[in-house]
C-alpha cells in the first residue's frame, strides 16, 4: 500500500491472506495442506546440486518454514552428508498481510521439526540468525546453499555477503524469488558484472557456480 508515494507495510488489519481470521492451529495446517500440493521453491536445485562432484556433500538452507525444500533436497540427493537447517522463527508480518505470529511460527517450528524427523543425523537444526550462525562456519566449508530468508533489501545483501565465501570454488550458491524487486536489487548489488551468470530455474529460483 502506498500513501503520498510512501510505502506502508501491510499489517494484521489489511491482510490479504485469506486464512488471516483463523486460529493459530488452524492457520498452520492450512500452511502445510498448501505446502503439500506446491513444488517446492527449492525443486530446481536438484539437478545442479546432483552434479557436483563431491562424494558427500554439505550444503546450508537458509529459511526452512515448514521443511519442504530441506525434505524435497534430502530425498532427491542421497549423499547430501550434512544439512544446516537455518531459522529462528521470527514474527513478522509477511508481503501480503499474513501474520507469522509468534504462535504459529512456533507451531511451524514443530511441524518442521517432525517432518525432516527421518533424517536425524544429516540435518542439523539451527534457530539463531542467519547472521550469527555464518560466524559459526569456516570458508569454503560448504558445496552448496539455498538462501531463502528475510527478502529485505540489506537483509538478503547481508546473507549473500556473509555465505558466499563459505561456499568452496565450483560449489552452488543459491536462492528464492529471484523475482522480487529487492532481492534482484541485493544480488545485482553483490555480483556485480558477474549477475550475468545467475540461472533462473523453476519458482523463481536461481543459482550460480561459485569460480
Amino acid at each position: 500500500n502506498t500513501e503520498s508515494g510512501v510505502y506502508t507495510p501491510p499489517t494484521r488489519s489489511n491482510s490479504s491472506d485469506p486464512w488471516h481470521h483463523l486460529p493459530a492451529s488452524e492457520w498452520v495446517q492450512k500452511q502445510v495442506d498448501w505446502s503439500n500440493k506446491s513444488t517446492p521453491s527449492g525443486e530446481g536445485l536438484v539437478e545442479p546440486i546432483s552434479k557436483l562432484t563431491v562424494r558427500q556433500l554439505v550444503g546450508v538452507e537458509i529459511g526452512v518454514c515448514l521443511g519442504a525444500t530441506t525434505e524435497h533436497l534430502l530425498k532427491q540427493i542421497p549423499n547430501i552428508k550434512k544439512l544446516y537447517a537455518v531459522d529462528n522463527y521470527p514474527s513478522y508480518i509477511d508481503w501480503n498481510g499474513a501474520d507469522y505470529s509468534e504462535e504459529r511460527q512456533e507451531l511451524m517450528k514443530s511441524h518442521a521439526f517432525k517432518r525432516l524427523s527421518p533424517f536425524r543425523g544429516i540435518v542439523e537444526f539451527c534457530y539463531d540468525p542467519s547472521t550469527e550462525f555464518a560466524k559459526t562456519l569456516k570458508k569454503e566449508s560448504l558445496d552448496f546453499v539455498f538462501i531463502d530468508g528475510d527478502h529485505s533489501e540489506e537483509a538478503s545483501y547481508n546473507d549473500f555477503c556473509n555465505y558466499y565465501p563459505l561456499v568452496k570454488h565450483g560449489g552452488i550458491f543459491a536462492g528464492h524469488d529471484i523475482v522480487l524487486s529487492d532481492v534482484e536489487k541485493s544480488l545485482k548489488r553483490f555480483l556485480g558484472e558477474n549477475f550475468s551468470k545467475v540461472i533462473t530455474v523453476s519458482n523463481n529460483a536461481w543459482y550460480l557456480i561459485k569460480e
